[in-house]
């Protein structure tokens, strides 16, 4: 004789809908997360100083990020390596944690985390392209040092078929690449946002809990 219960699942640990609601609030908590994460990085990035110790400038004064030394060293490594393409590190993780927050899941997850490095590494050569303004304070270029050394391989290739025009050549083929695989790891596309519009009726379960029972996969 079994003593099962009738529906219920001997693999499960606790009955779907208790953990669907707490796979949701994780979501949630999650997407809060990230964007809290972001807005501190944001902060960090607006309020950075050539000036603030680093660990590529050492001072004997304090920083004026607005996080303090842990802002200002962030920032500076992050603008030394890729320069001002540095605001796209915070621009995917910042979507994301919305649409955890809102929908509950974040569409084909793995294929966005995968491209989102890739665009910022090559908006950062895109950036490396664009002329570098007198008073640029880094010894690097605008897409930094990632950026100045991708940009540089790519022309002196192109410079092999037309060295006037490889500079120009190369900058446009990072910067179609970089936005392509930019929008392809943002996480909103016509679908989401038509989900996120849509009225929601009274009989519909709640968002982020429908979104993970869709995502997750089945076990």
């Amino acid at each position: 004789m079994s003593f099962q219960s009738r529906g219920s699942d001997p693999q499960r640990l606790l009955p779907a809908p208790l953990e669907d609601r707490i796979l949701a609030g994780l979501a949630q908590v999650a997407g809060a997360l990230l964007c809290a994460a972001g807005t501190v990085g944001w902060l960090s990035l607006l309020t950075w100083s050539v000036a603030d110790p680093s660990l590529t400038h050492a001072t004997g004064g304090s920083a004026r990020n607005l996080l303090g030394i842990y802002g200002a060293i962030t920032s500076d490594l992050l603008l030394q390596t890729l320069g001002i393409a540095a605001v796209f590190v915070l621009l995917s993780p910042m979507i994301w944690g919305l649409e955890l927050l809102f929908v509950g899941r974040i569409p084909d997850f793995r294929t966005k985390v995968c491209l989102f490095p890739t665009a910022v590494v090559v908006l950062a050569a895109a950036c490396a392209a664009l002329p570098i303004p007198a008073r640029w304070p880094l010894h690097h270029g605008l897409g930094g040092i990632l950026g100045d050394v991708l940009y540089t391989m790519l022309n002196n290739t192109f410079a092999l078929i037309n060295a006037e025009r490889s500079g120009l050549a190369a900058g446009l083929v990072f910067t179609c690449m970089g936005l392509t695989a930019l929008v392809q790891s943002l996480g909103l596309n016509s679908r989401d946002l038509l989900f996120l519009m849509e009225p929601t009726p009274a009989d519909r379960p709640n968002t982020a809990t429908s979104g993970w029972r869709h995502w997750r996969p089945d076990v």
